[in-house]
């Protein structure tokens, strides 16, 4: 288990580098965790039409049932869980053990295997129906500075997700190879320069 405690090492400070860049491309801070703290009450009681949606949308998607269907996951759990998730953000309670629980999420999404990009268009479900409820609540520039807030801490768990995912997939693999890093990454390099160059004639 030893290889584990190392990896989780190395995913705090990747954690750390993540939140970093949110708050400097995305502005973040405390004031944004603030905004959502003062409309708590009001923003949790959202949260059942806001899971509903989201499952509704989600649904949709034949990846995803069969996700479901093939591990025999209660989708009334999987609601509640999400749910929670939701009213954790609205209730601005966002502290690092909150985004520390989405490199987590990565890992279960490889387990589980979750395509990146449906967690991502997911993301954006959520986001926008998030921002519809805000402009039927507050005046404008009040719905934009909420959705905005709220909107920053779900790119920042997606964002630290996606890291979860790709960093636990090529440790993963690395064990798996029995290889040193240093050379499945020269590998890897060459492999790649080649694979740009022939989609680049194909798609650029």
């Amino acid at each position: 288990m030893e290889k584990f405690e190392v990896r989780f090492k190395e995913s705090l400070g990747r954690i750390s580098e993540v939140l970093e860049n949110v708050k400097q491309l995305l502005n973040f801070s405390e004031k944004d965790i603030e905004i959502l703290k003062v409309r708590k009450d009001l923003l949790k009681s959202w949260s059942n039409e806001i899971i509903e949606d989201f499952y509704a949308n989600l649904l949709k998607s034949e990846k995803a049932r069969e996700i479901i269907e093939k591990n025999n996951i209660d989708l009334n759990k999987l609601k509640e869980a999400n749910k929670r998730w939701y009213e954790q953000i609205a209730s601005g309670n966002v502290d690092e053990k909150f985004f520390r629980y989405s490199f987590y999420v990565g890992l279960l999404h490889i387990y589980y295997d979750v395509d990146n990009h449906l967690m991502i268009l997911m993301a954006d479900v959520l986001k926008r129906k998030f921002l519809k409820l805000c402009l039927e609540t507050f005046d404008e520039e009040e719905a934009f500075e909420v959705y905005q807030s709220f909107s920053k801490v779900v790119s920042a768990f997606v964002g630290i997700t996606v890291e979860g995912y790709i960093f636990m997939l090529k440790e993963a693999l690395l064990d798996i190879l029995g290889m040193k890093p240093e050379l499945v990454n020269r590998l890897l390099k060459m492999e790649l320069e080649q694979a740009v160059q022939h989609f680049r004639k194909k798609l650029v």
